[in-house]
């Protein structure tokens, strides 16, 4: 059963994914932009190869940074993968907890302070998930 007691720890851990996200996105932009130009001199450079050869050597570098910053969005989407398994399972343990107190209040017991801690915290996973699929998105787009 899910650890109902870490939500908040896995609100901080997403938060900080959430920065790294926009960083590797940034970052993807940035090499994206200098490709892209580098692309448009060695155009322009067609007819000096020796010249066009030392330019080259850029694109080579650009290229391998734009494979790190994806390799590393693509463990970023697998972390983010990982919190919304833990948030299902924090779900589920949270409707267990639901369903047993529906159960006492059904034979009059007092459960409102349980009910309200029940409700708090189908809030804060509603809102873990929304900012996990958020960055799923903007890694996949």
């Amino acid at each position: 059963m899910a650890n109902l007691e870490n939500i908040e720890n896995l609100e901080d851990d997403l938060e900080g994914k959430q920065e790294e996200v926009q960083e590797a996105n940034e970052q993807l932009q940035e090499v994206n932009d200098r490709l892209s130009a580098i692309e448009s001199a060695l155009g322009q450079l067609s007819d000096d190869r020796e010249v066009a050869e030392t330019v080259e050597g850029n694109r080579e570098e650009a290229e391998g940074e734009k494979s790190e910053i994806e390799q590393r969005r693509s463990e970023l989407a697998g972390e983010i993968q990982e919190a919304l398994g833990e948030i299902d399972d924090m779900e589920s343990a949270n409707e267990q907890s639901s369903a047993a107190i529906e159960e006492l209040s059904g034979i009059g017991e007092d459960v409102s302070e349980a009910q309200n801690i029940i409700q708090e915290r189908k809030g804060q996973l509603s809102q873990a998930r929304r900012l996990a699929e958020e960055m799923l998105r903007e890694l996949q787009g």
